[in-house]
C-alpha cells in the first residue's frame, strides 16, 4: 500500500471512530424518524460527490473522453517525449478527482 492509501486509510478509520463516538452520544437525545449523523455524513459526502462530477465532466468535456482514454493517450505523448505543460496539469487534477471520487464512494458504500 502507498503512503497516499495509507494515509486515507487511517482519516477513513479516525472518521469512523469519530462518527461511532458522536453518534453514541447523542442518540439518546435524538427523537425517532430524526437523521442520525451518519445520515447526515452521507447526505455531505454525497454533497461532495457531485460537486467532484461536476469538475470531472468538465475535463470529460475539455478532451472529449473518460479519464482512461485521456490516461492512455498522455501516456503515448510520453513515449513521444512531447510534453503539453496544461494537460499534464490537467492530468494530476484529474486524477486526484478520480482518487477523490473513488474514496468517497467507498466510505459510502461502508456507511
Amino acid at each position: 500500500m502507498n503512503k497516499f492509501a495509507d494515509n486515507q486509510k487511517k482519516q477513513y478509520n479516525h472518521i469512523m471512530n469519530t462518527t461511532a463516538t458522536i453518534e453514541k452520544k447523542i442518540a439518546s437525545i435524538l427523537p425517532k424518524g430524526e437523521k442520525t449523523l451518519k445520515r447526515f455524513v452521507k447526505d455531505a459526502l454525497f454533497l461532495q460527490l457531485q460537486d467532484i462530477n461536476k469538475k470531472i465532466a468538465l475535463f470529460e468535456g475539455k478532451y472529449n473522453c473518460g479519464f482512461s482514454e485521456f490516461e492512455r493517450a498522455r501516456r503515448k505523448m510520453a513515449r513521444g517525449k512531447k510534453h503539453v505543460y496544461e494537460q499534464e496539469g490537467d492530468y494530476m487534477d484529474w486524477e486526484a478527482l478520480e482518487d477523490h471520487k473513488r474514496t468517497i464512494m467507498s466510505v459510502i458504500h461502508s456507511l
